[in-house]
């Protein structure tokens, strides 16, 4: 597996199409998502450019994803906060069209996605906060802690 994100010195997600070999070092070190090893990114001109650990290690590719969900939603919606710009979610909901019933006896029921805003509502973010005996990946709360959201990153691999 080719990695294309790793952590920077600075602690931020970094993308290996913002890594050239000019600003690589003042950038790094970069150490991995998944198994905090340190990585080096490989620049070449024959393979895609891709971050690689150092050393040999058992690093775990659901480990790297999930952790990289995480990290990657964390930066987008703390940003999304910052910025005061909207973080769009979709959300599946049910939907009955009654339009043809007459002519069929019968409703038409879909799912429709529809956005939402969560920094209308939430804008508290926390990463594996112990909430209600359990310990979600990303914690959303609103500013009164009344509304609130449990997000649960999944790897299907």
């Amino acid at each position: 597996m080719e990695y294309r994100f790793a952590k920077t010195a600075a602690g931020e997600i970094l993308s290996i199409s913002s890594v050239n070999k000019k600003n690589k070092s003042e950038l790094g070190p970069f150490t991995c998502i998944g198994c905090h090893g340190e990585m080096i990114p490989r620049l070449g001109e024959i393979k895609e450019h891709h971050f690689a650990h150092k050393q040999t290690c058992d690093c775990n590719q659901e480990t790297y994803l999930h952790q990289l969900a995480k990290k990657l939603f964390m930066q987008q919606y703390q940003a999304a906060l910052v910025n005061k710009t909207p973080f769009i979610f979709y959300v599946s909901l049910p939907y009955t069209c009654g339009h043809y019933y007459s002519c069929v006896n019968k409703l038409c029921r879909v799912d429709e996605l529809t956005p939402y805003d969560l920094t209308k509502h939430f804008t508290q973010i926390d990463e594996e906060k112990p909430v209600h005996g359990v310990i979600p990946d990303i914690y959303l709360s609103s500013e009164n802690g009344k509304e609130e959201i449990f997000i649960e990153m999944a790897v299907f691999v």
